[in-house]
């Protein structure tokens, strides 16, 4: 039997690329936009596209991480490809991971290459770079902080391939997008810190 992927993207106000973010997707076997209640037309275009679309409350959080969970665990294939919405998946990379995965000796998880694209050029020192993306559904948590890891069950590898096979991230931000963005994940590491300290003290006094 032909093993299935589900892309897992998640969004909010993610109008600025995700059309071309679906097109890229849109052969794979299932597309889940976890939306975390945009006040723009995200949902209309992933309804356009036939998405399943679930929802996980925006609450304060700054970033996708708290919602990846619920929405890796929304999809329904055994396959998850986690994509952001300023990413595109190419070709390449879709018909080399239906591949993969087809193998009986195939791991758990694939680190996948990205290009990164940062005002109009890709950004040499960071080409690629590899993130842990594709993964097998069950089991699998994603940490709520960003730049977290998935916690996945089994062994993972890194996926050699074509060069052409690979996500294209489309940054393209000015410099002040990327000192504000710079900010904000220094705060969320100074709370991830905050928070794991918390956690050791508390199993600390238990002892």
């Amino acid at each position: 039997m032909e093993k299935k992927i589900s892309v897992v993207i998640n969004t909010y106000n993610a109008h600025q690329h995700l059309e071309k973010v679906l097109e890229s997707v849109k052969d794979f076997d299932e597309i889940v936009v976890c939306d975390m209640e945009s006040t723009d037309d995200t949902r209309e275009i992933a309804e356009k596209y036939g998405c399943k679309i679930v929802t996980f409350p925006k609450a304060n959080h700054k970033s996708a991480e708290p919602a990846r969970t619920f929405a890796i665990q929304s999809a329904s294939s055994k396959w998850v490809l986690v994509v952001d919405a300023d990413e595109l998946v190419t070709p390449e990379l879709r018909e080399e991971l239906y591949r993969r995965i087809q193998q009986p000796d195939c791991p758990a998880g694939y680190y996948i290459p990205r290009k990164n694209k940062f005002m109009g050029m890709f950004i040499r020192d960071f080409h690629p770079e590899y993130i842990l993306r594709l993964m097998v559904r069950e089991g699998t948590e994603w940490p709520p902080y960003i730049h977290s890891l998935p916690q996945i069950q089994g062994r993972v590898e890194k996926l050699k391939a074509g060069k052409e096979a690979c996500i294209l991230h489309l940054m393209d931000e000015t410099m002040h997008e990327y000192v504000g963005k710079m900010n904000l994940y220094t705060d969320n590491e100074v709370e991830k810190k905050q928070a794991d300290e918390k956690e050791n003290h508390h199993f600390a006094s238990g002892l």
